[in-house]
């Protein structure tokens, strides 16, 4: 009798966030497409939305090997202008509060696996929607400039004042070329909570009902533009606008964790 090989930790990880609630966009960094000039990474949520490519990013070459399994992701060099992005667009800007989805879902879900190249010298953007000046600040996953340099989750509610979340004291210390995991989560008028690396934080305080609704583009790799941009790797990331149920997420990190190396 044929036996029957083992979904692949890459393919089980691919049809793990593709069953996410709400899933509005997800970029595996596995497919991509090339016309001659223009560059871009496939949506795998299947609503259509292909990253654009800034600058030179690299997902061929830079292929590493974890354990058995390859990694797809797409490298980038954060002092060469390189990052993906996706033009303003209105099905990205999620307030949490979507009539479309069921009350006990609305929220925001958005997150990526990452490795750093280098310890940063100024706030480098992982994901997310943001710009710094015009009051348009969304949402955001960054990294600290400050040591423990660890990643930093962000919501706005009114486009002036941000309500972060870090990680457990400990638990988000930034290791160099080393993969994480980190999911951020936006319960409207409840919390902002960070999943990182099997742990979770959360903030309570102040949780506004909605997020603001800013002009910025969809940034992986940089925010404020492509003004502050990230240098390392960056695989799988994904955005939901649902508050993604935490057991969900827990089960990415456990499907996934091998084959990056933790």
């Amino acid at each position: 009798m044929t036996q029957l090989h083992k979904l692949s930790p890459v393919a089980a990880t691919i049809g793990t966030i593709q069953q996410f609630p709400m899933l509005r966009g997800f970029w595996p960094t596995s497919g991509q497409s090339w016309d001659g000039s223009t560059l871009r990474y496939s949506d795998y949520s299947a609503n259509g939305f292909h990253m654009l490519a800034s600058g030179t990013v690299n997902s061929q070459s830079s292929l590493e090997e974890a354990y058995e399994h390859y990694v797809p992701h797409v490298h980038m060099n954060g002092f060469s202008n390189s990052y993906l992005y996706y033009p303003d667009n209105s099905q990205f800007d999620i307030l949490g509060n979507e009539s479309f989805v069921a009350s006990a879902q609305r929220g925001l879900t958005w997150g990526l696996w990452w490795h750093s190249d280098i310890i940063p010298i100024a706030g480098m953007g992982l994901f997310g929607k943001y710009w710094t000046s015009a009051s348009n600040r969304s949402f955001l996953l960054y990294l600290n400039a400050a040591s423990p340099y660890p990643p930093v989750g962000l919501v706005s509610g009114t486009g002036i004042t941000n309500l972060q979340v870090a990680p457990v004291a400990g638990t988000g210390d930034l290791t160099v070329d080393r993969w994480s995991l980190t999911v951020i989560r936006f319960d409207p008028s409840t919390s902002l909570k960070m999943f990182h690396n099997g742990h979770w934080s959360s903030n309570t305080t102040s949780i506004p009902a909605t997020i603001f609704n800013g002009i910025a583009r969809l940034e992986v790799g940089s925010y404020n533009n492509g003004a502050s941009r990230f240098d390392g790797g960056v695989s799988m990331p994904f955005i939901c606008a649902s508050a993604v149920h935490e057991k969900m997420i827990e089960n990415l990190w456990e499907i996934s964790r091998e084959m990056f190396g933790r």
